[in-house]
């Protein structure tokens, strides 16, 4: 549930950009003006109400943070005026990355990190000449700084179940490699969320292979209002599966999805197999005695030997039983650590905090780790991790 999600973008887009560099207060005597305009390369029109923000492209080390005390911990981001333009006033001279965000537009946002901006490598720096326009700006002067932007790809698809309901607001993520092949998220990119009829469309991509992930969850929220907006919000989620494009629980077997530039794809569909997927039950045990263990957590691996992980679940409650609502279908090794008897106390957090308590737990007896195969056809019930006593009692 996005219970905020309209509060707080201007805030959310700027993300890790805005965290790690300052735009400082200063005396008008030390600083220097911004000015321009940005522009919709593709239509010629102004950028309206676009985000913008400066980026310094020597980030301050941690020492000179220290030694700085006009360094801050967040800068502004600004909005363009109707004619696409904006003034940024009381910056402090040096060289910056004009850092510009609109929907369905390519956007640094989206490109980069702030560890890429400070310590890029030759081909971040490659990306960064192309795509982020940088500026210098003078004590007691004005700089002039115009931006085109120009319209990225975009994804677009459903999100449904094999029975035809769609999975309405949920998060789909766009994933891209990194420099060591590693497919990573775009936290960043615009759009993603999918409406009532589980439709999504991301926009804002350069070419290249994409994939798409959404996460299929159980979770607890505590919100502060229900009928109103909220104040506060906290969740915790119980049980999650990944699905990628190509309908698949596993990274390796995903489909890459190409765009070219500025192209737009639709039909990039994520359809979960409901049912195909099942609950799996059990407990876990002290061996010899058979008592039920009110605590640890129980994996769920992939049986071929890699050790990849599908899921887990946490023994959160006195309930002494762990539920994996849905497994897919297939031969795993489930395991079990951290396995421990405990006592638990349900603090309270103060009046109007969210969540309202929190749980305190005392471990009484720790437990070794077991693991045994388990063949999903179906719902599974009553399986018996048994573990050994390791060590004295606490």
């Amino acid at each position: 549930m996005r219970w905020m999600a309209a509060a707080v973008l201007g805030l959310v887009c700027s993300g890790g950009l805005a965290q790690q560099a300052a735009m400082p207060p200063a005396t008008a005597e030390t600083t220097g003006t911004l000015v321009g305009h940005v522009y919709l390369a593709d239509t010629g029109g102004p950028a309206r109400l676009a985000q913008i923000a400066l980026q310094p492209v020597q980030v301050p080390s941690d020492e000179a943070k220290k030694g700085d005390t006009r360094q801050l911990g967040s800068f502004q981001v600004y909005r363009t005026g109707l004619d696409g333009g904006y003034r940024i006033a009381h910056v402090r001279p040096g060289t910056y990355y004009v850092v510009v965000k609109m929907p369905g537009y390519l956007s640094p946002f989206a490109m980069f990190s702030n560890q890429q901006l400070s310590h890029p490598t030759a081909e971040d720096q490659q990306k960064i000449d192309a795509y982020l326009p940088v500026v210098t700006v003078a004590a007691n002067n004005t700089a002039t700084m115009d931006v085109h932007l120009t319209r990225g790809a975009s994804l677009s698809g459903t999100l449904s179940f094999d029975d035809g309901e769609p999975y309405p607001d949920v998060r789909v993520q766009v994933m891209q490699k990194d420099a060591k092949g590693k497919w990573q998220a775009l936290p960043l990119v615009s759009g993603g969320y999918t409406d009532d009829l589980g439709n999504f469309r991301i926009t804002g991509l350069l070419a290249g292979q994409y994939l798409l992930k959404a996460s299929f969850s159980l979770d607890d929220m505590f919100v502060s209002s229900v009928l109103e907006q909220p104040d506060g919000i906290s969740s915790f989620t119980h049980f999650s599966l990944d699905y990628y494009s190509g309908d698949t629980v596993r990274l390796r077997d995903a489909k890459p999805i190409h765009v070219d530039s500025s192209q737009e794809v639709s039909g990039a569909n994520i359809t979960i197999p409901v049912s195909k997927l099942h609950m799996v039950s059990g407990q876990i045990v002290q061996a010899g005695s058979g008592r039920a263990i009110n605590g640890g957590t129980v994996v769920l691996c992939y049986s071929d030997g890699d050790g990849e992980e599908l899921a887990s679940v946490k023994m959160e409650s006195d309930e002494p039983m762990f539920r994996m609502p849905f497994v897919p279908e297939g031969n795993y090794v489930i395991k079990v650590k951290d396995a421990e008897d405990v006592r638990r106390e349900e603090i309270s957090n103060g009046a109007g905090s969210v969540p309202p308590f929190h749980t305190k737990e005392t471990v009484v007896q720790k437990y070794g780790t077991t693991e045994q195969p388990l063949v999903v056809t179906g719902d599974v019930s009553g399986v018996n991790l048994a573990v050994t006593a390791a060590g004295k009692t606490l």
